[in-house]
């Protein structure tokens, strides 16, 4: 068995040993080699296209699905929202970005991202396409600062995006007043830029308002431009008289602001951006800041002030010079009683500082000169119907002499009562001096005049002086007949004797004047003749009744 074992062996050991032929290299395998080609290709597009990946904060996720949510800028997609979480803060919803290549160019400080939605607002209705498209995330992109891949997104769409030209600044209030986001700015009538939005100062005690001017209007806007509220509805009583300013339907819904850049501004240089500038609340008081210089006085009234606030004019011959900026009551410890301290800003760039009469410039005159020279101050009323005072500041030299003093470091200009309280003091002076008179002689004299006038009229005499009356009066109508034939020399004798007369009546009130002696003398003369007369009267009843007693002499008289 072993003998057949090794027999075999040895016969395969002799067998010539010939080389296996394999075949050639099969196409098959290029297929997973292309598979993998292709893919590894794809791998790096994905890479090579993919973007920066961005967080987002918003208050609300409303409407955003992951995965299917768009980034758009112009309607143009730029990336997808990824995640949809709660941030650390519980108030807050983190969105994740994956945003396409070649958007990191957009992404610096000043990028703003919000989620476009359908919206109600003072500018109208905005995101009616996302009733059927859904809500999208909207970018505006950055220029200015470092780049950036963290954001906090804004919950209302920015009012003016940043492709706009345009200059950006603030306003400066105490209050908001009607000012609401979205309100126009004017310029002469046209808008021209947007309030975008508003803000408390740190101390809490102002308002912040950033706006918008559009280029190319932004360079009226210059250092010296004044702002005020062109809103509302504004009714002044300034003066005495009624002013009423209505401003355009979108400025009474929303508010709005004016601006003017003021007389002498031409070719100035346009103000920089984020200027900030007051907001005053009128025209009028944006006018009246434009002039600089005040001087703030001060001017005591001691009779009654009401109808007098801050905010009335003070007037110089009907010219506005200043204004009351404030008014107070005080005790004046010299004369014993209360004071009313009115505070005025003087504007001396109201008044021309040139001659009348050469129109050469003219030297500065002090207040102390002023007031030597009859400066004084005096409350007259502006409206009969609003009872609204102002000052009057006029030289008055009848006032007397007097003096500039200063209390709290503000010089007070002297002040002379009211029209009224002047009237009231002659009144009373009148009747003063009435009382002081004679009353009861006077009377008592009248009562004698009368007894005179009434024997006058039972005598002979007044029946003659009828006739004579009577017959001057059929002499005129005579007269007038023969004066319709001659009335031009009739007129010219007439001028004669009106001349004659006005001559004789000015010697007759020389003679007979108030103050004239000969008057004093005519009214003795006229008492002692009505004395006589009634003397004379009594004689004649005597005589009447006794004949004879121009023999015997009055009956019952002594002998």
């Amino acid at each position: 068995m072993r003998t057949l074992e090794r027999d075999e062996a040895e016969a395969i050991g002799e067998a010539e040993l010939v080389p296996r032929r394999h075949p050639g290299a099969s196409l098959i395998w290029l297929v997973p080699l292309v598979a993998i080609a292709i893919a590894a290709w794809l791998v790096y597009g994905a890479i090579r296209d993919r973007g920066p990946v961005v967080r987002v904060t918003f208050e609300s996720a409303e409407g955003l699905e992951p995965g299917k949510t768009k980034v758009k800028y112009r309607d143009v997609e730029i990336g997808t929202v990824t995640t949809v979480e709660l941030g650390d803060d519980p108030s807050r919803i983190v969105v994740t970005l994956q945003m396409n290549a070649g958007t990191e160019r957009f992404l610096y400080e000043d990028t703003n991202f919000w989620i476009v939605r359908p919206r109600i607002g003072s500018g109208g209705i905005t995101g009616l396409g996302t009733v059927i498209s859904g809500a999208f995330v909207e970018l505006d992109p950055g220029s200015r600062g470092a780049p950036r891949r963290d954001f906090v997104g804004l919950e209302e769409p920015p009012l003016i995006r940043s492709t706009v030209p345009g200059t950006r600044f603030e306003l400066e209030a105490e209050s908001l007043g009607s000012l609401t986001r979205g309100a126009p700015i004017y310029y002469r009538g046209i808008p021209v830029g947007q309030v975008l939005g508003y803000r408390l100062d740190p101390d809490r005690r102002r308002v912040t308002i950033p706006i918008f001017v559009q280029a190319p209007h932004d360079r009226l806007v210059t250092p010296r431009t004044r702002f005020w509220e062109a809103g509302g509805v504004s009714l002044r009583t300034d003066g005495g008289r009624f002013e009423l300013q209505l401003a355009s339907l979108q400025a009474l819904l929303l508010g709005g602001v004016e601006f003017d850049p003021g007389e002498g501004t031409a070719g100035e240089a346009p103000a920089a951006p984020g200027t900030r500038f007051p907001l005053h609340p009128d025209r009028t008081a944006a006018a009246a800041a434009s002039l600089t210089r005040k001087i703030p006085v001060l001017v005591e009234f001691t009779g009654q002030t009401r109808g007098l606030r801050p905010g009335s004019a003070v007037e110089t011959r009907g010219i506005r010079i200043g204004t009351v900026t404030d008014v107070t009551l005080a005790w004046h410890e010299a004369m014993g009683g209360l004071v009313v301290q009115a505070r005025l800003e003087l504007e001396p760039e109201r008044v021309s500082p040139i001659d009348a009469l050469t129109g050469e410039p003219t030297r500065e005159l002090a207040l102390e000169e002023l007031v030597e020279s009859g400066l004084r101050a005096q409350l007259k009323t502006a409206s009969l119907l609003t009872g609204e005072l102002y000052v009057d500041l006029d030289f008055r030299p009848e006032a007397g002499p007097a003096t500039l003093r200063t209390v709290r470091g503000l010089p007070v200009i002297p002040s002379v009562p009211t029209e009224l309280e002047t009237l009231s003091a002659s009144l009373t002076g009148v009747l003063e001096k009435l009382a002081a008179l004679p009353l009861d002689a006077l009377v008592e004299d009248l009562r004698r005049t009368v007894r005179a006038a009434g024997d006058l009229a039972e005598g002979e005499k007044l029946g003659r002086a009828v006739d004579g009356l009577l017959a001057t009066l059929e002499s005129l109508r005579r007269a007038a007949s023969a004066a319709e034939a001659e009335t031009p020399a009739l007129l010219r004798t007439l001028r004669q004797a009106a001349e004659e007369a006005r001559d004789g009546a000015a010697a007759l009130e020389s003679l007979l004047g108030a103050d004239s002696r000969t008057r004093a003398d005519l009214v003795v003369l006229l008492r002692e003749a009505a004395a006589a007369a009634r003397a004379l009267r009594s004689f004649a009843e005597l005589l009447q009744r006794n004949p004879e007693a121009l023999l015997r002499g009055r009956p019952g008289a002594s002998r």
